[in-house]
């Protein structure tokens, strides 16, 4: 899978989460929250697991490096998997980097999509 958004990235609480799709999708672009919606609701309307969400936490995270996160942390343990969610902790490849914790919904929602996305918030 390739990236195609960082849905949000908070460094004060040492957060990203990231929308993984498929190799062949076609990303608008226009990637406004409303028009993405739209799309990604297409999207998993065809294929419906076409698209996942990483959500990771601990490490501070540069957006520059987002990209090259899969090709630097690999699996340390699996903590916990079942239908579409599972939790891991990765390490750095060269043991340079804390452990990061991993949250990652596979295959996720439009809804998963909306609720981690930055400046959605709903509050009750």
């Amino acid at each position: 899978m390739k990236l195609i958004k960082v849905l949000d990235f908070n460094p004060i609480s040492k957060s990203i989460n990231l929308l993984y799709g498929k190799e062949d999708l076609q990303v608008p672009q226009d990637v406004s929250s409303h028009a993405f919606l739209q799309w990604t609701g297409q999207v998993l309307a065809e294929d419906p697991g076409a698209l996942r969400i990483d959500l990771l936490q601990k490490s501070a995270f540069q957006l520059e490096e987002v990209e090259q996160l899969e090709t630097l942390l690999v699996m340390d343990r699996v903590i916990q998997e079942n239908d579409i969610y599972h939790r891991h902790l990765l390490r750095g490849v060269h043991g340079d980097t804390n452990l990061v914790q991993l949250n990652r919904i596979s295959p996720c929602t439009a809804t998963h999509i909306k609720k981690y996305m930055q400046g959605i918030r709903c509050i009750y």
